[in-house]
């Protein structure tokens, strides 16, 4: 435990402040921002958006209903985007760079979205 303190006290990020100011700044303004999915994690959009029209709630091994694929992908969707762009500007922060935010959303954060969603759906 002391060693990570340590870790951590030596780390450039003190607050997150700065790093929330920045996604602020780079995100309220009049130009809108566009983010795009890598050829990997649109392949792996597909296949969850896929897998979840084809399992219907008469089908589904629990019973409450699930929400609508459309509102399911928008989800995943929208904690992708934001896992990304906080993911980024972290990295950037931890590695002293400046610059806006890659515009590309990677598989790993995809899968990760993915993997949230369904982990909160299922609770």
């Amino acid at each position: 435990m002391a060693g990570l303190a340590e870790q951590l006290e030596a780390l450039s990020v003190t607050s997150l402040n700065v790093v929330l100011e920045q996604i602020f700044v780079e995100h309220n303004n009049d130009e809108s921002v566009k983010y795009s999915l890598s050829a990997s994690a649109r392949e792996a959009f597909f296949k969850f958006s896929k897998a979840s029209e084809t399992v219907t709630p008469s089908q589904s091994s629990t019973p409450e209903v699930k929400q609508s694929s459309s509102k399911r992908n928008k989800q995943v969707l929208r904690v992708a985007i934001n896992m990304h762009v906080l993911y980024e500007r972290l990295r950037k922060a931890l590695a002293h760079q400046t610059g806006p935010t890659d515009r590309t959303i990677s598989l790993v954060t995809m899968n990760t979205a993915i993997n949230l969603v369904d982990t909160l759906e299922t609770y």
